[in-house]
């Protein structure tokens, strides 16, 4: 919702760090991320109040529209490199979720990407397909943001349908999105004309997807842990010769 979108850049802005909750997960695992990452104010939407038991403060931001009639100038800069920026909570190979403090360097690292390989810019449209909980939608918020592009937030219920998800791609103009190549595999690229950048990741990409993709747009294979501010390693598929060839993950960012 646009409500997140506002959540995730106040926050940071006001010099905090944010970290996001799937409303789906289990109360006993909400519960746990609240007091494990000390959170001080839970943002949320009335329909979610019931979701979470938080001794801290709560703030409440659908149906209160005093919150949105506050002073609107832009607030001074606090957050310098080494400050968090937000804060992901992986499954933990412990059983219980891990959480994967990332800072403002490594943003402002990928917001170099952005501008000037991927040259994103205020023309291109980008779709959120991952869910906020997980940091491959952190890449395309801020990839969007940082940039002066325009994001797109379809609902699950269009990501469960490759029809309606290629009627949404070619609806909005979507110009770049980042996807599992799982997912990839069954999309056709003539159906969503204005795509100009397809990245995938999450698992390994393959020959067949490879060459699917590889003369339709600029196809970039992406890999990563959560700790390495999203994607570590980027290999151009477009860009190499012997792509039919071989599968890799590229090279640093």
């Amino acid at each position: 919702s646009v409500d997140m979108i506002v959540g995730m850049f106040g926050i940071m802005k006001a010099g905090g760090a944010y970290v996001p909750m799937d409303p789906t997960y289990p109360e006993e695992r909400i519960r746990y991320m609240l007091d494990d990452s000390g959170a001080e104010l839970l943002l949320t939407q009335s329909h979610l109040v019931e979701k979470a038991t938080f001794g801290g403060k709560v703030l409440v931001l659908d149906g209160v529209q005093e919150v949105y009639h506050e002073d609107g100038s832009n607030l001074e800069p606090l957050s310098g490199p080494n400050d968090l920026a937000y804060v992901i909570y992986t499954s933990g190979t412990t059983g219980q979720p891990k959480g994967v403090m990332i800072e403002h360097r490594g943003l402002c690292n990928l917001k170099t990407y952005f501008d000037e390989t991927l040259q994103m810019s205020l023309s291109d449209h980008v779709l959120m397909f991952a869910s906020y909980s997980f940091d491959a939608a952190c890449w395309e918020v801020f990839q969007t943001l940082f940039c002066g592009a325009t994001l797109y937030i379809p609902t699950s219920e269009t990501i469960l349908n490759y029809g309606q998800f290629e009627q949404y791609m070619a609806k909005h103009q979507i110009t770049a999105v980042l996807l599992p190549p799982t997912y990839a595999v069954y999309l056709e690229a003539e159906r969503m004309p204005d795509l100009r950048i397809l990245l995938t990741g999450g698992s390994a990409t393959s020959t067949d997807l490879v060459n699917k993709w590889k003369h339709q747009v600029a196809y970039y294979n992406a890999y990563g842990p959560t700790e390495n501010s999203i994607i570590t390693t980027i290999w151009p598929v477009s860009e190499d010769a012997n792509a039919e060839e071989r599968i890799s993950i590229g090279r640093p960012v």
